[in-house]
């Protein structure tokens, strides 16, 4: 939903002299899951604040909930006048701490940039996303799950980023040892690295599918 206040000229004509001078976010971060690299908040940020800021310009974006979905406002004002515009995205199953502030950290970095005008970092396929095949969603979502675990696996090589990983998914390690341990399977913090990422290659942080034969104690 987009907003404004009655008047706009000086607001309008203000960020007209801070679209000349945005400056191109640096493609700083990695997405493991796809294999790609996206232009982090603080990157977008940089690039678009100096300019808005030099010109009068500030940015305000409040995240409050719309019934099972996180949004975001994001209003850019100056003296008495304002534009601001909302973004919804739902959560998922998975409403903890961790995915409420990532969906947050998402709709800030596309609001901004729709905001401004700025399209560094901004993925554009051509709509191929949005008009994906019906019948193979299915299949593109458990293939993308699939790359996404096998991704996760790949980058466990130690005790920390074991627990980093489980962290990203809404666990905590000290839960997952208690019930490593009733399973008698010991705890994680005694496994070899091969056997921390079959535990996350198998979801068993979520199922505790993982046969016990296949535990490899160090």
């Amino acid at each position: 939903m987009f907003q404004t206040t009655p008047e706009t000229d000086k607001i309008f004509a203000a960020l007209a002299k801070a679209q000349a001078e945005l400056k191109t976010a640096e493609f700083d971060s990695r997405n493991p899951h796809f294999k790609s690299k996206y232009a982090s908040l603080k990157s977008v940020m940089d690039s678009i604040l100096p300019a808005l800021n030099k010109h009068g310009i500030c940015v305000i974006q409040p995240a409050s909930f719309d019934g099972e979905n996180v949004q975001v406002m994001t209003r850019l004002g100056h003296g008495s006048q304002w534009i601001s515009s909302t973004m919804s995205c739902p959560v998922g199953n998975r409403k903890t701490a961790q995915a409420i502030g990532s969906v947050i950290t998402y709709l800030r970095r596309y609001s901004i940039q729709s905001m401004t005008g700025s399209t560094a970092g901004v993925v554009d396929d051509d709509g191929n996303e949005a008009s994906a095949d019906p019948q193979r969603e299915p299949y593109l979502k458990k293939e993308q799950q699939r790359e996404k675990i096998e991704a996760a696996a790949a980058e466990i090589s130690n005790l920390p980023q074991f627990e980093e990983t489980l962290e990203r998914n809404g666990w905590s390690l000290a839960w997952i040892e208690k019930q490593t341990e009733a399973q008698g399977w010991g705890s994680p913090r005694d496994w070899k690295n091969d056997t921390r990422s079959r535990f996350i290659q198998k979801e068993a942080w979520t199922q505790f599918s993982l046969p016990e034969s296949e535990i490899n104690h160090a």
